[in-house]
């Protein structure tokens, strides 16, 4: 007996994206549901897209030329899917790229924040 494939949400969902306004630095700030957060350049996510505009099917070869980016590419939008499980970003050169969230959160190297409540009961000895 063969299991139905899994159509919930994702374990890891992605909260927000937010483009680090003005500051030049040129990265984009990705806050997951379980509290952790990464800085990841615009100019390697829009690079590393998974979705089939970005990644060629047969071959896994990027369809970009990395060198083409522009150095002050910005996000101008994004769109999360139902389930929280894909975004895809609009970037200022209107180009786009689509990324799967578990994978973008293992760029994370920080641990889950405890809720404070939690983190009072934990004892330290």
């Amino acid at each position: 007996m063969s299991e139905a494939p899994h159509t919930g949400a994702p374990k890891h969902r992605l909260s927000a994206l937010l483009a680090s306004a003005g500051d030049g630095s040129g990265s984009i700030g990705l806050h997951f549901s379980d509290g952790r957060f990464v800085s990841v350049g615009a100019r390697w996510l829009r690079d590393h897209g998974d979705d089939l505009a970005s990644l060629d099917a047969d071959t896994l070869q990027r369809k970009s030329d990395t060198f083409a980016i522009p150095s002050d590419l910005d996000m101008a939008s994004y769109e999360l899917s139902q389930n929280g499980g894909r975004v895809d970003i609009v970037w200022s050169d209107d180009t786009t790229s689509g990324h799967d969230v578990t994978t973008l959160r293992r760029l994370t190297t920080q641990p889950p924040k405890i809720p404070m409540a939690i983190a009072a009961a934990i004892p330290l000895v």
